[in-house]
């Protein structure tokens, strides 16, 4: 193995200058300093597990090439642990999530995205900043300085990197850095510790641009989820960081297809025709009087909260305004009866809820640039800004690197056995240079809704709202 290593280095030796980074999730979030990720010999089966395994030369040749170049190595989760994360990440990453939805541009027919995936792609993009403008700037944005998000970051990460019977989450990162520059040794180092991996590759190659694509198709298990027209990559690209997640659990009480409906949503524009599923559990919900949130569970401690007007023409984005709905009224909690009124110590009856939920789809990417720039970042895609030079070694003093867009590109799916999300943030750097009476709701989302999905630790992996279900 290190013979193999040693040959191919040896033969590029006079490319290993070019940096290629990249970080993609089930939601792909992209930011570009120039910067994309790609893990070649990932299979792209539904369901995986992480594993060691030697290369001959010629499997390596194809995985590296004289120009795109492994610069670290990073050991993911094989178990499932769920680490507790401290309550000052958990409110950051709440507060953040709400800023970014209020602030985006949700005039299409349906919205949603990654806060997870945005804000990892945000956080490894301050490991690669030294200035503090930059550095202040993000810190506000994302709640906590570097420093005391990093614990928290990896926390977060091993909770939601898992493969399960009834389900998986698998969030990854990684930076590909142009190879035109020597990458700083320090920040890749920063990128290993946050579980990110780091490439160095040549942008202008169609061949090294393919592998940084399939890195993000293998993590979502997905062929051609990202096309280089996506990326606009021009001969000034320095570096992309991809934010992945890839998102597939079962829920825990099924839908049964046989009490499947079609009926009427009464969507904003027009009413218009969805099919909708049917079924019971027990679980928590909360009256805000002239709308509700009520969860529903997956497997794996995941769930999702849905947020809707009680009136069907109630719009419940005027209903939850200036309304912070991520967070929960424990005072508006829906209580069911004491199991006996005179020993209150015995708790209580299990809440029931009857959910009825339209089967949705949706696909679209999201340019998040003009919402970075709205809630502070502006100073970041200053082109004579210096901002993420700490990326590169030994920069020429004309050199600066700025950020030039973050995007991110989602796909949704609710169906009867549970939810598949897939969604890839991409940033890119450039250069200028029980039986009985049992207290019951019924929740019927025949209306404009809003929908979060939550990790075991409260964290928002992906928010949306429905305005017209498309199946």
């Amino acid at each position: 193995m290190r013979k193999a290593y040693a040959i191919l280095e040896k033969r590029g030796e006079a490319m290993l200058k070019k940096i290629f980074c990249a970080a993609i999730s089930a939601a792909v979030v992209f930011s570009t300093v120039s910067c994309e990720g790609l893990f070649p010999f990932l299979s792209t089966e539904e369901h995986f597990r992480p594993y060691d395994k030697k290369y001959t030369l010629n499997e390596l040749s194809v995985i590296q090439s004289a120009s795109f170049k492994k610069l670290n190595d990073v050991t993911y989760p094989a178990t499932r642990e769920i680490y507790e994360i401290s309550d000052d990440f958990r409110a950051a990453v709440n507060n953040f999530a709400y800023r970014i939805y209020v602030s985006a541009d949700k005039s299409k027919e349906n919205f949603s995205f990654s806060p997870m995936g945005l804000y990892d792609n945000l956080s490894l993009l301050a490991l690669a900043s030294s200035d503090p403008t930059a550095l202040a700037a993000l810190d506000s944005v994302l709640g906590m300085t570097k420093e005391t998000r990093k614990e928290d970051f990896v926390k977060a990460y091993k909770t939601d990197f898992y493969v399960a019977e009834k389900g998986t989450t698998q969030l990854y990162n990684a930076a590909f850095l142009t190879n035109e520059y020597e990458a700083n040794p320090d920040f890749v180092a920063a990128l290993t510790e946050h579980m990110a991996e780091a490439y160095s590759l040549n942008f202008q190659s169609d061949e090294d641009v393919s592998k940084m694509l399939k890195w993000a198709d293998d993590k979502i298990k997905e062929k051609s989820f990202l096309k280089k027209s996506d990326l606009e990559i021009t001969k000034d690209s320095a570096m992309f960081v991809f934010s992945a997640l890839y998102f597939d659990n079962k829920w825990v009480n099924v839908f049964d297809a046989k009490h499947n409906k079609d009926d009427t949503f009464y969507a904003k524009s027009a009413e218009t025709k969805a099919t909708f599923m049917r079924h019971t559990y027990s679980g928590d919900c909360y009256d805000y009087g002239d709308y509700v949130a009520c969860y529903d569970y997956y497997h794996n401690g995941m769930k999702v909260k849905y947020v809707v007007p009680k009136e069907k023409d109630g719009d419940i984005f005027a209903l939850t305004d200036g309304v912070n709905f991520l967070k929960d009224d424990e005072s508006k909690k829906i209580l069911a009866p004491l199991i006996d009124e005179e020993h209150p110590e015995y708790g209580r009856l299990s809440l029931i809820i009857n959910l009825t939920l339209p089967k949705f789809k949706s696909e679209y990417m999201t340019d998040f640039s003009p919402v970075l720039k709205d809630v502070g970042l502006g100073y970041l895609f200053e082109k004579d800004s210096g901002s993420f030079n700490y990326a590169f070694k030994d920069l020429p003093a004309n050199v600066s690197m700025h950020l030039t867009f973050t995007k991110q590109k989602n796909k949704i799916s609710f169906n009867e056995e549970g939810a598949v999300i897939k969604s890839v943030t991409v940033s890119e750097i450039g250069k200028s240079m029980s039986p009985g009476v049992m207290k019951t709701v019924d929740v019927t989302l025949d209306r404009p809704f809003i929908y979060v999905v939550y990790d075991p630790n409260g964290l928002p992996l992906y928010i949306g709202n429905l305005n017209v279900p498309r199946n």
